[in-house]
C-alpha cells in the first residue's frame, strides 16, 4: 500500500525544511517567536518579548527558549504571585527586565 507523503513545510524565515507542519511549528516558536501575549490570572492580557539572549524572562530573571515554559514557571514563580498580586502598575505602562518588555 502506498502511504501519501507527509507535505514539507519550509520556514519563510530561515528556508530550513521540515518533513511536517507540527516540526515547522516547533521550530517557529523555538527560533522565530519574539514576542507573545498571555493571560495573567486576573485575565489581563501580558505582552512578553524575547530579550537579547533571546529568552523569554520571567522578572526573577530564570529565562526559557519558548513561552509556553515561561508561562508554566510563572504558574508557581512567587515573585510573579508578589507581582501580579499588587497589580499597582497602569494597563498602559510596561517594564523592562534584562532585555525583557513586559507591558501590562
Amino acid at each position: 500500500m502506498d502511504h501519501p507523503q507527509a507535505k514539507e513545510t519550509t520556514c519563510k524565515h530561515c528556508d530550513e525544511v521540515f518533513p511536517s507542519k507540527g516540526k515547522y511549528q516547533s521550530h517557529y516558536r523555538r527560533v522565530h517567536q519574539n514576542e507573545v501575549k498571555i493571560n495573567s490570572y486576573n485575565q489581563k492580557k501580558t505582552s512578553v518579548h524575547r530579550s537579547e539572549e533571546e529568552k523569554f524572562v520571567c522578572i526573577c530573571n530564570k529565562g526559557y527558549d519558548i513561552w509556553q515554559s515561561l508561562h508554566r514557571h510563572q504558574r508557581t514563580c512567587q515573585q510573579w504571585k508578589d507581582h501580579e498580586a499588587t497589580d499597582n502598575i497602569d494597563s498602559d505602562s510596561e517594564i523592562s527586565i534584562q532585555g525583557s518588555i513586559y507591558m501590562y
